[in-house]
C-alpha cells in the first residue's frame, strides 16, 4: 500500500520543487478505513469505540442473547456451514441471504460450545511479539560493535504513520506532525526520527475518555512532520552523510523526499550517523531558529519491530517458579525510622544500610581494589530473596573491577563503556554482559542471580543481540509484547455426539464471552469488544491494563522494581492486554495490511467508473492493479489464493488442518531504564518480567479461563469460512456488472452495496464496530439485526442489490444535519484512501449534482448562494495552505542558501510572525492583507528574506471567466493552473456548473456571480501561474476596470523659485513617511459610513437589501430575481469610479437618516418629506 501512494509523488527533481503546486493537504486518507467524516464525537466510548446499538449497556442474564422472535428464519450453524459449502451454491442465493433476516447462533450448547472448563488440558506457547526502543533526546541509541546487521537507509516513506501505538501511548506528548520514518533494519525494525517537546504538552482532558482516545489514535495517523520540515530535515540529513565519515556510502546531495533510492548501512556507519545527527543538532536548530518548532523540538531515534513472534522457550526450571511476592515486609512499612526502640536492630541501622535502601549508595570502585579485598556482608538479605530463586544470603559478586554487587538482587550488573555519545571507540564488547570472572560468588552463582538458567532459544539470542547493538544509558524506555498462545484439548470428549467424534479429534478453540467479561470487570468500563462472526456475545477484547485476573501479579512486579530502585515511580509498567483467536488472525493478518477485507479492495476497485479513472494514467493503473487483486490474478493457476475472502476462508482452513487453533494472551510491558538505578541498568531487569507472566498462563489457567469459552472446531473457525464465501460470492457477482457497465461503472445503488458488503466482511473478520457507521447502517436496519439476530441483514426497502439494477431510497437515505443535506456515501471513504481527496471530492459532487439532484440552481441567486460558500469555505483556506506551505519551503531554502544566519534568522522571525497573522485573518488574499505579507516587508529598512513575487494585473471578470471555462471542460492542464494539486474546489463548481440547465444560469450570468462572490470574499489577489501550474512566486492583482489614480498635487509658484523647490521638498517627505502626499485637512463636518473610500465592495446595508428583495421575488416573479441580480453585478462592475462611489455615498447617506430626505423637482436642496400620516 505504501509503494502505491507514493506514486504520484515519487522522485521530485529539485529543480522543480519552486514551481510545484503542493498545498502541503494530505492528498490520502487514513489507512484504517474509518470514517472520520460523519463520526459523532458523543458518540464513542472511553475507548474510542462507536456506540452503537451492540455496544448498549448490558448487565442482565440474557444480555447479546440471540432473540430468534426477531428474525424470519432460524438457522442453525451446522446448515449454514453445509449449504455456503454446497457445489450448487451461487451469487444470486447468497446476495438474497443478505437480504433475508435470518437468526443465527453458534454459540448454543446443541453445536458444542460451553464455558471454558479448567479441568481440560492447557498448552501455553509463548512468544515476544512486539518489541519497541524510545532513545533519550539528543542521544544515539546503538553502539559500535561486531554485530552482523544492516540497515535499509531511505526518504521514500518519510510520511508513513507511526504505528507503534504500545510505545507511542506512553509518552506524554500528542505525536501529530512529529516523526519522520528514516530507515529499516534487516533484522526488522522500523526506524523513525521523532521530534520530543522540550516543554512538557498540557494535555488536552476535553471530552470524554473515548473522544481522548480518539484524538491519541488521531494523532498516530499523521504523525508525519508537516513536508516543509520535513524538506529541511531531509536537507540536514543529506548533509550529515557528505561528511567525510559517511562519504562513500551511497547518499547523495541529489536525494531529496519520496525518493524511490535506498542505502544499506553497517551498524558501525548507522551508529556513526546517529552520532553525526545529534552532535550537529545545536547548529541546524540554531540556523532555522526562525521557526519554533525547530526550538521547541528536539529529536531522538524511535524503532519498533511488531510481529517478530520469537518463540520462548518453557523448560523445567521456568515451570518450577515461585510465584513472585512482595521484597517490602510488612514490618518495614509499619517501622518508623525515627524510633529507639529495638536497640539492637535500630544500633546496626544506623552503621550499615539496608541492602537497596535509599541509604546505600550506588557500586562504586572500592578503595583498595584487588581480588583479595573482601567486602562486609549486608546485614539482611531476606527480603530480597523472598520472591525469587537467588544466590545463598550470605554469597556475594564482584565484578572485576573491584565493585561489589548486591547479591539480594536478582538483576544486578554494572554497565561499562558509557560515552554518552554511543561507545565510538573499540566496543565490540557489551557492557551489559553476565560479570563473570574473578568474584567470589562464582560463574555458578552469577547463573543463579541472574536466573540465567532461564534464558533459552530465542529469548536469549534477544537479548544478546539486544546487549550487543544498543547502549542501555541512552535509552529512555523498551517496551515488547509477551504472548501466550492457550492451546486446548478436551479431556473428555465422549459428550460429543458420533458425527462430532469423526470431525473433531479433541481439540478445542476459545474465543472470549462477553457475559463472562462484564462480570469479570464489573461492567462493560475497562475493555473494549471485537465480535467475530456477527455473534455479539463470542469474541476477541482488549483492556488498556491488565485484566482483574492478572493486576495482581502485575502490580507486585511494579512494586517489587520500584523498591529495588530506592522508591523510583513508572519504572515499570504494564500497558495494553489483547485476548484474540491467535492462529486465525494471524493466518489472515500477518502484517497490518495483509488483511484484504480491512482495505476496501472491491469498493476501491469498482465504486470509481472508468472514465473518471482514465483521466489520470496514474488512477487508472491504480484501479486496475486493485481489479486484478480482486480477481485474483496475481496467481492466475489458483485465484482463490489471492482473491479477497476467498484467500481468507482458503488460510482459516489451512490454519485447521495443522490444529493451529489457540487463543492469544498478550501483555504489553514497558520498562524506563532512565529510571533504573546504574547497578540495575541492563537487559536482564528489562526482560526479567517475561517469567512471572509465563508462569502465571502456566499455573493459573482457573483464572483467566473464567472469562472464555470453547467451540468445537467444525463450528469456530469453521464459520467464518462459510461468510467469507458468501462476501466472496456477492463481490464477485458485482464485478461481473462493473464489466458489463463499460465506462458507466456502477450505478450509485450498486456502489453503495459494493460499500455494504465490504464494511461488513471487515466486521465479520475485526469486529471493529468503527467500520459500521450507525448513521447508514441503522436504517439498513443492519445494526438491529447484528445485535438480535447476529446475521449480516440488509434492508431491501432502502437498498436492494439483488437484481443487475440496484435500488436505493433517495428519500429516505441518511444525509448530513448542515443546511446543505449532502448523502452520507459509504463508498467515498473508500475512494479517498485509495485514490487521494481530488476523486473523492470528483465522485461525491458527480453523484450529488448528477444523480441527487443537490441544490435546486434554478436561478442565478441560487447560484450566487453556492459559488459564496465554495469560494469561502472550499477556496480560501485551500489557498491559504497552499500560500503558506511553499513560503515555508523558500524560507527553509534561503536558510542554506550562504548568507549570515543571524541575519537570515532575524528576518525570517518577522516573516514567520506576519505569515502567522496572514494565515489567521478574516480576508487573506485582501489588497490591505496582501501589503501587509509583502509590500511592508519590502519596503522596511530589513528586506525580506526572501525574494517578493512579481506582480500583474487582470481584469476581475477575465479571471472569473478562467476559472469558468477550467471548472467546466475539466481539463487537469488548466485546473492546475488555478489550484493547487489536492484542491477540491474545481470538481464541486464543475459538477455544478455541467448539471445546471442554461436556462436557469447562463454562461454570463455564471461569470459574473463569480466576480461578484470574489469581492463579497475579499479576494483581490490570487497566485499566478508558470509553464500552466499554480505558483506562489507570482501574484496576479484583480480589478473592476476602473482604476482609481492617485492624487496629482499641483505645484504653484514661478518654475525654480524658492516657493515650489519649497513645495516640492515637502511633498517628498510626506511621500517617505506616508507613501502619499498629505490631503488638506477638512474643517467641515463628516459622516463616518463605515466603509473605507474608494469602495471595494458593496457596502453592507446596501447587499441586504439586494438580498430582501431577492428573496420576496424568489419563488414569485424568477426575472424579477435576475433582474436584481443584474443590477448587483452591475453595480460591483463600477466600483471604484467617482460617480457610482458618489452614487453609494448618498445611499448610505439617506439610509443613515432618521428622516426620510426629499427633493423637489428641479430643486436644489433636500427637505423632510412628508410623513404618511401628515
Amino acid at each position: 500500500m505504501l509503494g502505491e501512494i507514493a506514486e504520484p509523488e515519487d522522485c521530485v527533481p529539485g529543480g522543480t520543487a519552486e514551481e510545484s503546486n503542493d498545498d502541503g493537504i494530505g492528498s490520502f486518507a487514513g489507512t484504517d478505513f474509518v470514517d472520520e467524516l460523519y463520526t459523532d464525537d458523543g458518540d464513542l466510548d472511553e475507548h474510542g469505540m462507536s456506540i452503537t446499538a451492540i455496544e448498549a449497556q448490558a448487565t442482565k442474564k440474557n444480555d447479546f442473547k440471540i432473540d430468534h422472535s426477531k428474525g424470519s428464519f432460524r438457522m442453525k450453524p451446522e446448515n449454514l456451514i453445509s449449504r455456503a459449502s454446497a457445489p450448487d451454491f451461487d451469487a444470486a442465493q447468497a446476495l438474497e441471504m443478505f437480504q433475508r433476516r435470518y437468526t443465527i447462533d453458534y454459540g448454543r450448547k446443541a453445536s458444542g460450545s460451553r464455558p471454558a472448563n479448567p479441568e481440560d488440558r492447557y498448552f501455553p506457547i509463548f512468544h515476544l511479539d512486539m518489541i519497541g526502543i524510545v532513545g533519550r533526546p539528543l542521544r544515539p541509541i546503538t553502539r559500535r560493535s561486531g554485530f552482523f546487521d544492516n540497515v535499509t537507509f531511505t526518504l521514500r516513506y518519510w510520511y508513513s504513520s507511526y504505528a507503534g501505538k504500545h510505545v507511542s501511548n506512553n509518552l506524554p506528548f500528542d505525536f501529530r506532525n512529529r516523526t519522520f520514518r528514516i530507515a529499516t533494519a534487516a533484522s526488522r525494525e522500523t526506524w523513525f526520527i521523532v521530534m520530543h517537546p522540550i516543554q512538557s504538552q498540557m494535555d488536552d482532558l476535553s471530552g470524554s475518555h473515548g473522544q481522548r482516545r480518539q484524538r491519541q489514535k488521531a494523532s498516530r495517523q499523521s504523525s508525519a512532520v508537516e513536508r516543509s520540515h520535513a524538506k529541511a530535515l531531509a536537507e540536514y540529513i543529506i548533509e550529515i552523510f557528505t561528511d567525510g565519515e559517511l562519504l562513500g556510502e551511497g547518499v547523495e546531495p541529489s536525494w531529496g523526499l519520496n525518493d524511490r533510492r535506498t542505502s544499506s548501512l553497517s551498524y558501525d556507519k548507522w551508529t556513526t550517523f546517529q552520532t553525526l545527527f545529534m552532535k550537529n543538532w545545536k547548529t541546524f536548530s540554531e540556523n532555522h531558529a526562525y521557526d519554533r518548532f525547530w526550538i521547541d523540538n528536539e529529536p531522538d531515534f524511535h524503532t519498533y519491530d511488531c510481529g517478530a513472534n520469537i518463540e520462548i522457550e518453557v523448560n523445567e526450571e521456568l515451570e518450577d517458579l515461585p510465584m513472585e511476592t512482595r521484597l517490602r515486609s510488612e514490618s518495614e512499612d509499619d517501622e518508623d525510622p525515627d524510633s529507639d526502640s529495638d536497640s539492637e536492630s535500630g544500633a546496626a541501622s544506623e552503621i550499615e544500610p539496608e541492602p537497596d535502601s535509599e541509604l546505600e549508595p550506588e557500586p562504586e570502585l572500592e578503595l583498595e581494589p584487588g581480588p583479595e579485598h573482601e567486602p562486609e556482608p549486608g546485614p539482611d538479605l531476606d527480603p530480597e530473596l523472598g520472591s525469587e530463586i537467588g544466590p545463598e544470603p550470605d554469597s556475594e559478586l564482584e565484578l572485576e573491577s573491584g565493585s561489589t554487587l548486591d547479591p539480594g538482587d536478582a538483576n544486578t550488573v554494572e554497565d561499562h563503556g558509557d560515552d554518552g555519545y554511543g561507545n565510538l571507540g573499540d566496543g565490540t564488547g557489551s557492557g551489559n554482559e553476565v560479570p563473570i570472572g574473578s568474584a567470589p560468588a562464582g560463574p555458578e552463582n552469577d547463573h543463579d542471580v541472574y536466573q540465567g538458567h532461564l534464558y533459552t532459544g530465542g529469548l536469549e539470542h534477544l537479548r544478546t543481540e539486544l546487549e550487543k547493538k544498543y547502549n542501555i544509558d541512552n535509552i529512555d524506555q523498551i517496551s515488547y509484547a509477551l504472548a501466550a498462545d492457550i492451546n486446548c484439548i478436551e479431556r473428555s470428549p465422549s459428550i460429543r455426539s458420533a458425527l462430532q467424534q469423526e470431525t473433531d479429534d479433541g481439540t478445542l478453540s476459545l474465543l472470549a464471552d462477553r457475559r463472562a467479561l462484564v462480570q469479570h470487570f464489573g461492567g462493560l468500563k475497562g475493555f473494549t469488544f471485537y465480535p467475530l462472526a456477527f455473534h455479539p456475545r463470542y469474541g476477541n477484547f482488549s483492556s488498556p491494563r491488565p485484566p482483574p485476573f492478572l493486576d495482581d501479579v502485575c502490580l507486585v512486579m511494579r512494586d517489587n522494581m520500584s523498591y529495588r530502585n530506592s522508591g523510583a515511580d513508572d519504572v515499570l509498567s504494564f500497558g495494553q492486554f489483547h485476548a484474540y483467536s491467535s492462529d486465525v488472525k494471524r493466518t489472515i493478518r500477518h502484517s497490518p495490511e495483509d488483511l484484504l477485507p480491512a482495505r476496501g479492495i472491491a469498493t476501491g476497485a469498482l465504486t470509481l467508473p472508468p472514465s473518471e479513472a482514465k483521466q489520470r494514467g496514474y488512477i487508472c493503473a491504480r484501479q486496475q492493479r486493485l481489479l486484478r487483486t480482486l480477481s485474483g490474478e496475481q496467481t492466475p493457476d489458483q485465484p482463490s489464493l489471492t482473491m479477497p475472502f476467498a484467500r481468507e476462508g482458503h488460510r482459516i482452513r489451512a490454519a485447521m488442518s495443522q490444529r493451529q487453533i489457540a487463543l492469544r494472551m498478550e501483555q504489553v510491558v514497558t520498562v524506563r531504564p532512565s529510571k533504573l538505578e546504574r547497578r540495575h541498568r541492563h537487559f536482564f531487569t528489562v526482560l526479567h518480567p517475561i517469567f512471572q507472566l509465563m508462569r502465571f498462563f502456566i499455573k493459573e489457567k482457573r483464572a483467566y479461563t473464567t472469562v472464555l469459552r470453547s467451540f468445537l472446531p467444525s463450528i469456530f473457525p469453521t464459520i467464518l469460512c462459510s461468510y467469507a464465501k458468501l462476501f466472496e460470492l456477492g463481490l464477485a457477482e458485482m464485478h461481473r456488472r462493473f464489466l458489463a457497465r463499460a465506462e458507466k461503472g456502477l450505478d450509485l445503488a450498486l456502489s453503495e452495496a459494493v460499500a455494504v458488503l465490504d464494511r461488513l466482511g471487515n466486521y465479520c473478520f475485526t469486529g471493529d464496530t468503527r467500520v459500521l457507521m450507525s448513521t447508514v447502517f441503522r436504517p439498513l436496519l443492519t445494526m438491529d439485526s447484528l445485535k438480535l439476530c447476529a446475521w449480516p441483514y440488509v434492508s431491501a426497502d432502502m437498498l436492494d442489490f439483488r437484481g443487475s439494477s440496484g435500488k436505493l431510497d433517495v428519500i429516505r437515505w441518511p444525509r448530513t444535519k448542515d443546511e446543505e443535506r449532502k448523502p452520507i456515501l459509504l463508498h467515498i471513504a473508500s475512494l479517498e484512501y485509495h485514490y487521494g481527496r481530488v476523486v473523492a471530492a470528483n465522485c461525491h459532487s458527480r453523484v450529488w449534482f448528477g444523480q441527487l439532484g443537490a441544490e435546486d440552481i434554478g436561478h442565478v441567486g441560487s447560484a450566487n448562494t453556492f459559488l459564496g460558500k465554495v469560494l469561502r469555505g472550499f477556496w480560501v483556506p485551500q489557498m491559504v495552505a497552499f500560500m503558506a506551505h511553499q513560503l515555508r519551503i523558500q524560507l527553509n531554502q534561503g536558510a542554506r542558501s550562504g548568507r549570515d544566519p543571524a541575519e537570515h534568522l532575524r528576518r525570517s522571525q518577522r516573516f514567520g510572525v506576519i505569515l502567522e497573522a496572514w494565515e489567521q485573518s478574516d480576508e487573506p488574499f485582501s489588497r490591505g492583507q496582501f501589503d501587509k505579507l509583502f509590500l511592508n516587508m519590502a519596503s522596511d529598512s530589513e528586506p525580506m528574506p526572501l525574494p517578493a513575487p512579481s506582480r500583474s494585473n487582470k481584469a476581475r471578470s477575465d479571471f472569473a471567466t478562467e476559472i469558468y471555462d477550467a471548472c467546466l471542460k475539466g481539463d487537469e492542464t488548466a485546473v492546475q493552473a488555478i489550484a493547487s494539486k489536492n484542491a477540491t474546489w474545481p470538481s464541486m463548481l464543475g459538477e455544478a456548473i455541467r448539471h445546471t440547465r442554461e436556462g436557469n444560469v447562463t454562461t454570463r450570468e455564471w461569470v459574473d456571480a463569480i466576480a461578484n462572490q470574489m469581492v463579497e470574499a475579499g479576494i483581490d489577489w490570487v497566485p499566478g501561474h508558470h509553464c500552466r501550474r499554480l505558483t506562489s512566486r507570482r501574484v496576479i492583482q484583480l480589478d473592476n476596470g476602473h482604476r482609481r489614480e492617485r492624487p496629482v498635487v499641483v505645484l504653484t509658484g514661478p518654475p525654480n523659485s524658492l516657493k515650489r523647490e519649497a513645495m516640492a521638498a515637502g511633498l517628498r517627505l510626506m511621500m517617505a513617511a506616508d507613501g502619499e502626499p498629505a490631503m488638506k485637512k477638512s474643517r467641515k463636518r463628516r459622516i463616518n459610513v463605515g466603509c473605507d473610500l474608494p469602495f471595494r465592495k458593496v457596502p453592507q446595508m446596501i447587499q441586504e437589501g439586494f438580498d430582501k428583495l431577492e428573496k420576496n421575488y424568489t419563488k414569485t416573479d424568477p426575472m424579477a430575481v435576475r433582474h436584481i441580480n443584474r443590477a448587483r453585478s452591475c453595480l460591483i462592475r463600477c466600483l471604484g469610479d467617482p460617480l457610482c462611489d458618489m452614487m453609494l455615498l448618498l445611499a448610505l447617506t439617506f439610509g443613515a437618516c432618521t428622516v426620510t430626505p426629499h427633493i423637489d423637482e428641479q430643486g436644489t436642496e433636500f427637505h423632510q418629506a412628508a410623513r404618511r400620516r401628515d
